[in-house]
């Protein structure tokens, strides 16, 4: 630069200012460019961010739906073990009322013999006095002897 007369001075400025005004205006450029990306990205992102917040709600209403569904379950499991029960329960007094009217249509009942208990009665027979067929666990001797110990032992 020392040796350089004016206008080359001058000339070589001129060169200096336009290769800093080309870079200035590249940079210009790839800023533009970068905005632009810049913004296609944040778009992208909120649209993104939409579909991921639907999913959520989706999600949400799946999981209410899958619980509801189960209580419904349950409520119906429930029930069809109550309605077990009272078929079964059903199908016992049937068999028992088909039991009996087989009995009486057989006349199986008739020929029963009856093995005589004491102190029970069958319809034959006369009923025993209830004095006859009751035992004593202990006679009255027995009790006025413990009555006696008692008193000893524990005064009035």
């Amino acid at each position: 630069l020392q040796m350089m007369e004016a206008g080359e001075l001058v000339e070589f400025g001129r060169g200096k200012m336009k290769e800093t005004d080309d870079s200035i205006e590249r940079s210009r450029t790839v800023v533009a460019n970068t905005i632009q990306v810049g913004a296609l990205t944040a778009e992208a992102l909120k649209n993104q961010t939409q579909q991921m917040e639907k999913i959520v709600d989706d999600l949400d209403e799946i999981h209410f739906s899958l619980q509801k569904s189960m209580k419904v379950i349950k409520d119906l499991t429930r029930g069809l073990a109550t309605d077990k029960c009272i078929l079964t329960l059903l199908f016992i007094v049937v068999m028992g009322v088909v039991a009996i009217i087989a009995v009486k249509a057989t006349g199986v009942d008739k020929d029963d013999k009856i093995a005589k208990i004491p102190g029970t009665s069958t319809p034959d027979a006369e009923p025993e006095p209830a004095a006859a067929t009751r035992r004593l666990l202990m006679s009255a001797a027995d009790f006025a002897v413990k009555r006696v110990a008692v008193r000893v032992w524990w005064p009035r």
